[in-house]
């Protein structure tokens, strides 16, 4: 998939930023999604995982309004929500703020019965994900609503020749 052109890297220290290094791509196309949104997500973000001057942490798109935060030894994915602003005034026309759901490896951790270090997804698609870890693969595919985002199990987890789970490459 095509990168958007907007990547940067900024140190975050304003507003009580721990100084980490922040690497950020827009999902392409994403025009709700600016530089300045994507620091208020890195900000949001350095509030469940402890940063340092010496972390980085990377932003990537992975749909329209939808993110994935690495760094400073932890993982979220948000959506961007926005609703219309009351009438009246002056200023943007919407009021948007970031809402966390549950990485797709804190989910499969939790259906291989491995811990989330042994764990790694990698895209197959858009919005999917294939897993792997501990003898174990599944694909999740991302669905978003009003109500939100969630990581929805595709298929069966299915066991692989590795080692680790059940080893013997049977399905589920």
């Amino acid at each position: 998939m095509k990168r958007s052109a907007l990547a940067f890297v900024l140190f975050l220290s304003a507003c009580g930023g721990s100084g980490a290094a922040l690497q950020a791509a827009a999902y392409p196309g994403d025009t709700r999604v600016t530089p300045r949104r994507l620091e208020g997500l890195a900000r949001e973000f350095e509030n469940i995982a402890p940063c340092t001057a010496a972390d980085t942490i990377d932003i990537s798109g992975m749909a329209p309004q939808v993110y994935h935060v690495e760094g400073c030894g932890s993982a979220a994915d948000y959506a961007l929500e926005c609703r219309p602003r009351a009438s009246g005034g002056y200023g943007p026309s919407e009021t948007c703020s970031w809402r966390m759901f549950s990485d797709v490896t804190v989910l499969a951790a939790s259906a291989f019965g491995c811990s989330r270090e042994t764990i790694d997804a990698r895209p197959v698609g858009a919005n999917a994900r294939e897993v792997t870890g501990c003898g174990y693969r599944a694909v999740y595919t991302l669905q978003c609503a009003p109500g939100g985002c969630q990581w929805i199990l595709t298929g069966r987890i299915e066991g692989t020749a590795t080692s680790g789970g059940n080893g013997g490459g049977y399905a589920y």
